[in-house]
């Protein structure tokens, strides 16, 4: 029991010990707010030193006029820029219209008189944080940044938009942006209205498979019939063609292409002899199944050293890129990849995927909305037709639109598209290459 008691008290002192089991044994609740502003005492002052420079050299704005929180929040801007802190100002002029009511209990003290005190520490790291999740919703805006800019300041400026509307339009190209709106919803109307007219018809004449018509007297009822199973995940086709191994699939496609050629050495010259193609293929397989070098060296015959030493000399970006072209060139060159078009033309599509990074890299960021409480990056890929022909590595809190002209740009494939679309804000419409790099320097 000594030695219990004593470890127990090596933790946590004795006093502070009963104080806790007496606080338990009460059946109180604990206040998780009041233990959150107790521990950030002893890191706001760390907190203070690496956020005011940022918060100096915010430029803020709101949509909604000036709001309470934007008016502390430049109030405290001004205070650091007079280099004074907010014990030096008299607390009847800090502004407190901003503080959350649920908050006030944690913020306010008692002064020695028995009124209320402002604790002006936690006030201002408070702010922070409503600063922060005002950024978040979109209340505070800031135009200098990639994030958290506006939709506005994605746009053109008003008044040149006024000024010069017509030839603004007129240089896009778009026939429907010239077209007058009663117009152009008038054919919409009639478009909407002929295809209820065909499914109607197709329903009442019984051409419609997936609907089921009941008539009881002059009353004719259609629902939709009950689905049948899921169809297999894979065609009956692929059950029937033989099974290969990666590192085939690789031989062969080096053999119609020759993109092993693009793998070379790091130093150039005065390197030691190329190894087999099947200890670079036994990289490729590693690094892009996950499954890593050191257990591809357990799982082949080929040592984990060597396939480090290989994938360092010969696996890198430049080299990637490069055989990635090689096949990218020698697909599009196929018949089938014709088959793609759409109408005679070549389409292009890009969007973003996010991938958590366990290392972190310098372009790794969190985004609690995609990654949770860990970091990651987002794999922006241009694709045309079924090619993906360029890829490139943004943060989380990089804006996907503002890389799109780059990718384009430094497309090195012999595969170009005429017509480009993205989800993102600045490629909601479908443009020519020409007129895409117009927008995007009237965008930006």
């Amino acid at each position: 029991m000594a030695q219990v008691q004593e470890r127990a008290f090596a933790l946590l002192p004795a006093d502070r010990l009963n104080q806790i089991a007496g606080y338990l044994a009460s059946g109180a609740d604990c206040d998780d707010g009041a233990f959150f502003w107790t521990f950030m005492d002893d890191h706001i002052q760390r907190v203070k030193a690496q956020l005011r420079p940022l918060l100096r050299a915010m430029v803020l704005t709101t949509p909604h006029g000036l709001t309470p929180l934007l008016e502390a929040v430049q109030f405290l801007q001004a205070t650091i820029a007079r280099r004074r802190t907010l014990a030096d100002v008299a607390a009847a002029t800090i502004p407190t219209r901003w503080i959350p009511v649920r908050l006030k209990r944690y913020l306010y003290g008692t002064a020695a008189d028995g009124t209320p005190q402002l604790q002006r520490e936690r006030y201002e790291f408070c702010l922070y944080l409503q600063l922060r999740a005002a950024l978040e919703s979109g209340e505070l805006v800031c135009p200098t940044s990639t994030r958290f800019r506006s939709l506005e300041d994605d746009l053109i400026p008003l008044a040149e938009w006024q000024a010069n509307k017509d030839a603004l339009i007129t240089a896009t190209n778009l026939p429907i942006l010239q077209l007058p709106i009663t117009e152009h919803l008038a054919e919409l109307e009639q478009q909407v209205e002929a295809q209820f007219a065909r499914v109607n018809g197709r329903i009442a004449a019984g051409d419609n498979p997936a609907v089921q018509v009941t008539q009881h007297g002059t009353t004719r009822k259609w629902t939709l019939k009950t689905p049948k199973s899921r169809e297999p995940a894979n065609h009956a086709l692929y059950e029937r063609l033989p099974q290969t191994t990666l590192a085939q699939v690789l031989a062969t496609v080096n053999a119609a292409c020759g993109f092993m050629d693009a793998f070379d050495h790091v130093l150039g010259r005065y390197a030691r002899p190329r190894p087999d193609d099947r200890v670079i293929h036994a990289c490729l397989i590693a690094w892009g199944t996950n499954v890593g070098l050191h257990r591809m060296g357990e799982m082949s015959d080929i040592p984990a050293t060597t396939l480090v030493r290989a994938s360092g000399n010969y696996v890198r970006l430049e080299t990637l890129q490069a055989a990635n072209t090689i096949i990218i060139n020698a697909i599009a060159a196929k018949p089938l990849f014709q088959d793609y078009t759409i109408d005679g033309v070549v389409h292009s599509s890009s969007d973003g995927q996010k991938f958590a990074t366990i290392i972190d890299t310098p372009r790794s960021q969190h985004a609690a909305r995609y990654f949770g409480m860990e970091k990651g990056v987002v794999s922006h890929t241009v694709v045309t037709n079924h090619l993906p022909i360029i890829t490139g590595m943004l943060s989380a809190h990089d804006h996907e639109g503002h890389a799109l002209f780059d990718l384009l740009y430094n497309n090195e494939t012999a595969v170009r598209s005429t017509i480009h679309s993205t989800g993102d804000p600045l490629g909601d419409a479908w443009n020519q290459p020409g007129q895409l790099c117009h927008s995007l320097g009237v965008w930006l």
